[in-house]
């Protein structure tokens, strides 16, 4: 049985995540899944690719626009909420991440990237009242081609 669309499209990115190794941060593994939740005793990074939403506009009789977005999730238990010297790092790391798809389409689907957009930057709520970093990235795909 096939995957859906969404499941492919997160494997396809932690794939592709994990190719562009090595990251300035350091050593991670991205891995897909359906709800992050980071333990508050895991101090580790953690970065996960996550289902979003799909949409279906322009219904004609020649078909409909599809669009379906993903979220890259990058979560870490930090010491210091305001040690600029541990959340630099964790910054660079996610507009790293970032430039791992600005640069290119998902290669193993003919997926073509519509949109990235990381808003807020980062939750500083989380950061404030559980010591969590954790930002997301939307990633947003139209015309998307899938394989079996």
């Amino acid at each position: 049985m096939t995957d859906s669309l969404v499941v492919q499209l997160c494997a396809a990115a932690v794939d592709q995540i994990n190719a562009a190794k090595p990251y300035e941060y350091g050593a991670l593994t991205a891995v897909r899944k359906f709800l992050p939740v980071l333990d508050a005793k895991d101090h580790d990074l953690r970065v996960y690719a996550v289902p979003n939403s799909k949409l279906f506009s322009d219904f004609d009789r020649d078909g409909t626009d599809e669009t379906v977005s993903i979220d890259i999730v990058i979560q870490k238990k930090v010491a210091n909420n305001q040690d600029n010297a541990e959340l630099d790092p964790l910054s660079r790391l996610v507009e790293q991440i970032e430039n791992v798809f600005r640069l290119q389409n998902i290669q193993s689907l003919q997926a073509n990237i519509l949109r990235l957009e990381r808003d807020p930057l980062y939750e500083p709520e989380r950061l404030h009242t559980l010591l969590e970093f954790v930002a997301a990235i939307t990633i947003t795909f139209n015309e998307i081609v899938t394989k079996g």
